[in-house]
């Protein structure tokens, strides 16, 4: 079996006319098929709450400030420039002095009348008349910000979402709010609280009840959009163990006790062929009769002694003759690190329940006790958690009950990994799915598909010039690696050996090759724009549309998962109602490869994850697809793959247990590395597979295609919004210098306002934006009308390098022009994250 390899130029837009599979439905007029499922990524809380953030008498007195300050420094400086002319002779340079000084100190009636000096030192006291307004607004508008941010905090419901995102961070928020000797204290709390009031009100995240995932159909009956919400926010929440937390019980309980009841079993990358055992990256080992009979009953399932009573009870049992003798060759196998003996449990979305099956098995009654009540005591603080949603009391006495025991039971700390993001740092998680009924009509579609397809026919062809590119690198580091051994070229070395010559230092200069040609090509695509306005390019979908098909033509993707694109896409209009009138935009969010919404933070969300397997199994049907084991150390319950049908394949390696859900096992010590015609191939020692290579590689390689994917915004000071018919493909962006922030040298928080206001007005930015930085991993949210929102940026901003180069994007949709409601008439932001894949 084999996938293809070539990046062939594929015949354009192969729209079909036969039936679809009834999971997908056609991107109108394109090559290009959707699925009907969308998942709706949205915020929890409702955008409204940003603007009691917001200073807007310190604002509107700030402005007035500012354009006075320019007025007068304007006036100042053509009046000394005649004075210098008037009176540049050195007798007169003591009177110099002195208009000088009057005009800074404005005061006109100290100018003996002269007209030009005067205007300017009149317009220099009504800047300091303005000045004082502002810093007399700005203290009461700062102080009720304050208070605002001190009442959130406070919020039940607020203070529930900040539990679960963690407990020990909450409780330091409340303890540093009463620091009245210590304000820097109380300003980094208050700019803590601002920082997740703007995630949970203005993030489209995927995360708790603050993050709620949604479901969409498209549907060609619905007209444009229908939108129903249900009574409430939330429809189902379910509470999961992050699978450390079983790993640490489990290692905790696991003792020499346990061993006659612990199922060995042989380690992922090892593969057994006759009587020799191969592990990856190492030689083949010889195995003796005893060794062999023992090692092919280990299979994960059976207890030690139930590998004993079979192994023993086999008629041509060879030379064993006790449980004993039985568990000493297990103890070898251990040793010549053929097989895991030890209580454990593979990553997967339940692990507590392979655990409790586990501990079920263990023959000693007193044993199995102790065990099973260690883990029910972790179950029953996690089911009060659980049950304590919409009491943040409750919660909070829950969360610490279960940190408590779990220190207690295993001696170590209760989360880790603190600051990280993504890193499944506590416990135990909460997900949600929203309680709103949304069915999209293709009239959208219709409207959106051609320069939606624009982008999806560029990402495709950076799918397959990323895989070209990686091609070309596996060729060479196969030779290479010819050069330097004799023999069969094991496959975990040649992808630690690929990995260290693509990836040296994190980032690849193939890959920055192939960033700077799709950027050229994306520029010719776009061509000239048809209108043209301050900050503003628009462009003709039709004529883009046919450079597209001339400049990024279809190209056969040589690695299975980059298959699959998953645009983000959001809708800028005031109402569901203006969209069905048709007032509204499209924007384009982050573009993704593989089918996103496979992992479980979506899948144990949907009402129905078998038809969402059941879509992957279809579109993969004839496709030979294989996964990649994921150390347990990289693997996060919440971003699992789930879709991952059972005839599919993962490659496994390394001492931890195959990945869930289960599928066919491609052991490492199975596989080598071949050169076969313009391609590498992954084939097994005994033939019985062959694939692609590049399929080792799919999550590198889908994550690089995404860098290339960047090209779409160039890497200017200013890139302006960039728009193809009723499609925003880029919104208005900075890219500027830290050494170039002047505010950064604003001693009090007045002046830090009005210097940051003044610098993004030079700028010509919009009041709101998302700022992204590369010391965090995702942007954060500033309103330049808002006191903390400033701070928050200053604060972050001075914490960098003065070479550091950091973003600001536009917000888009903006405040005004949110469609997505619930029942009470509040307004979430949110994106519709949609599964694309080529027809054909």
């Amino acid at each position: 079996m084999s996938i293809p390899a070539s990046a062939a130029v594929l015949p354009q837009n192969p729209e079909k006319t036969a039936v679809l599979p009834r999971h997908l439905v056609r991107l109108p007029g394109t090559g290009w098929n959707l699925w009907r499922t969308v998942a709706v990524r949205g915020a929890g809380f409702p955008a409204r709450m940003m603007e009691g953030l917001v200073a807007d008498g310190a604002s509107a007195a700030a402005d007035r400030y500012l354009a006075c300050r320019t007025r007068a420094s304007r006036l100042g400086d053509a009046a000394l420039q005649r004075i210098s002319i008037d009176l540049r002779a050195p007798e007169f340079r003591r009177q110099r002095r002195a208009f000088r000084a009057a005009i800074l100190a404005g005061k006109p009636e100290q100018l003996n009348g002269n007209a030009d000096a005067v205007a300017a030192a009149t317009a220099y006291a009504e800047a300091a008349a303005a000045r004082s307004a502002f810093e007399t607004a700005f203290a009461v508008d700062d102080e009720a910000v304050s208070s605002r941010l001190v009442e959130l905090s406070r919020d039940p419901r607020f203070r529930e979402a900040m539990l679960w995102q963690s407990r020990a961070g909450t409780r330091q928020i409340s303890h540093e709010l009463r620091s009245d000797e210590r304000p820097a204290v109380r300003r980094y709390a208050l700019r803590q609280i601002a920082l997740r009031a703007q995630r949970y009100c203005l993030k489209n995240d995927s995360i708790g009840f603050f993050g709620p995932v949604g479901w969409a159909g498209i549907d060609e009956n619905s007209g444009l959009i229908s939108v129903e919400p249900g009574p409430g926010l939330i429809a189902h929440r379910e509470v999961f163990f992050e699978g450390w937390s079983m790993d640490a019980l489990a290692a905790c309980l696991d003792s020499e006790k346990l061993r006659p009841w612990i199922a060995p079993r042989i380690k992922s990358g090892v593969w057994i062929d006759g009587a020799r055992a191969y592990r990856p990256r190492r030689k083949e080992l010889p195995l003796s009769a005893p060794e062999l009979a023992v090692l092919l009953k280990c299979d994960g399932l059976r207890t030690a002694l139930e590998v004993a009573q079979v192994v023993l009870a086999h008629p041509a049992a060879p030379a064993l003759g006790s449980e004993r003798e039985v568990f000493e060759v297990l103890e070898q196998l251990v040793v010549s690190r053929l097989i895991a003996w030890n209580l454990e449990v593979a990553s997967q979305q339940y692990p507590e329940r392979e655990l409790a099956v586990r501990l079920s098995r263990i023959g000693d009654p007193v044993l199995r006790k102790h065990c099973e009540t260690a883990l029910e005591e972790l179950l029953q603080a996690r089911d009060r958690a659980a049950s304590a949603a919409g009491d943040d009391g409750a919660l909070d006495e829950a969360l610490g009950a279960l940190d408590a025991a779990f220190t207690r039971l295993t001696a170590r700390p209760s989360s880790r990994l603190g600051g990280k993001t993504y890193a499944g740092r506590t416990l135990i998680y909460e997900d949600c799915r929203r309680d709103c009924e949304i069915r999209i009509g293709t009239a959208i579609l219709e409207d959106l598909a051609q320069p939606l397809s624009v982008v999806l026919d560029a990402a495709r062809w950076a799918a397959a010039e990323i895989g070209d590119r990686m091609n070309e690198q596996l060729l060479h580091s196969l030779a290479q690696l010819k050069e330097k051994r004799r023999g069969e070229i094991d496959c975990q070395l040649f992808l630690e050996y690929v990995a260290a010559m693509v990836w040296p230092e994190g980032k690849s200069p193939m890959i920055d090759a192939a960033v700077e040609r799709f950027r050229a090509l994306w520029e010719s695509a776009l061509g000239h724009p048809k209108q043209v306005s301050q900050g503003r390019a628009a462009y003709s979908a039709s004529e883009v549309r046919a450079r597209a098909d001339k400049l990024f033509p279809a190209r056969e993707v040589g690695w299975s998962l980059g298959r699959y694109v998953s645009p983000d896409l959001m809708l800028s209009a005031t109402s569901v109602e203006a969209i069905r009138r048709g007032e509204y935009t499209g924007i384009l969010g982050e573009v993704h490869f593989e089918n996103t919404i496979d992992g479980s933070i979506f899948t144990t969300q949907h009402p129905d994850p078998q038809q969402l397997m059941q879509a992957t199994a279809t579109d993969m049907a004839d496709e030979l697809v294989v996964h990649r084991q994921r150390a347990k150390s990289m693997w996060l319950a919440r971003t699992n793959h789930v879709l991952i049908p059972p005839d599919q394949w993962r490659y496994q390696f390394g001492d931890d247990p195959p990945n869930h859900p289960l599928c066919r096992p491609l052991p490492a010590g199975m596989l080598i590395v071949t050169g076969v015609g313009d391609s590498v191939k992954v084939r097994a020692r005994d033939s019985s597979i062959e694939f692609n290579a590049l399929e080792l590689f799919a999550g590198h390689l889908a994550d690089e295609t995404a860098r290339v994917l960047a090209g779409f915004r160039p890497q200017s000071a200013h890139t302006p919004r960039v728009s193809i018919g009723n499609l925003v493909v880029v919104r208005e962006h900075w890219n500027l210098m830290i050494d170039a922030m002047s505010f950064l040298n604003c001693l009090t928080a007045a002046d830090q306002f009005l210097e940051v206001r003044a610098w993004a007005r030079g700028h010509g930015m919009p009041r709101l934006m998302f700022v992204s930085s590369p010391a965090e991993r995702k942007p954060w949210f500033l309103d330049l009308d808002s006191p903390v929102s400033i701070s928050v940026f200053a604060s972050r901003m001075k914490n960098l390098d003065g070479g550091t180069a950091v973003g600001l994007t536009e917000m888009l949709p903006d405040l005004s022009n949110l469609w997505l409601f619930d029942r009470s008439g509040d307004r979430f932001t949110s994106e519709l994250r949609l599964v694309a894949r080529a027809a054909g």
